[in-house]
């Protein structure tokens, strides 16, 4: 499952609006991300499921209303979604991936087995890599904090 879209930053993160050239007429992106997530969706048996809190293109809603409040309601909206798809008491395994974060297919399935390893395990804090520019990008310091940052694996 997944939940689409951006989470306005005000919240919890900054004070500050997203700059309007980052932001579509429907809060989804400028980068392909939608056009990718559209075409898996197209070219799937069922497996992908999409929640986006305003499901087309030209809605008279404002962008503002088209923003996720925070990612809280994000994974509120893919969990529901899921249980009404799957049993209820199906177990999931939440992952966070922002747009400017590098994750490859041996990240994800590291991270699903250390779930299905440790039954006790319910989040999992980790070090990324992610784009501070368009050919930048962390190695640490930046972005890389212990005690706040990278909470991005929920049961």
């Amino acid at each position: 499952g997944l939940a689409e879209g951006r989470a306005d930053a005000r919240r919890p993160y900054s004070t500050e609006a997203i700059p309007g050239e980052f932001v579509s007429s429907d809060f989804l992106s400028v980068d392909g991300t939608t056009e990718y997530v559209d075409g898996l969706v197209r070219n799937d048996t069922g497996a992908v499921h999409v929640v986006r809190r305003c499901q087309s293109s030209g809605s008279h809603r404002s962008a503002e209303r088209c923003a996720w409040r925070d990612k809280v309601r994000m994974m509120n909206a893919i969990n529901e979604r899921l249980r009404s798809i799957f049993a209820n008491d199906a177990e999931c395994l939440f992952v966070q991936l922002d747009a400017d974060e590098l994750w490859d297919a041996e990240m994800l399935a590291d991270l699903h087995d250390l779930f299905l390893r440790d039954d006790e395990k319910q989040c999992a804090y980790f070090h990324a890599h992610f784009f501070v520019g368009p050919r930048a990008v962390t190695l640490d310091g930046y972005g890389h904090s212990d005690e706040y940052e990278w909470l991005r694996a929920f049961r």
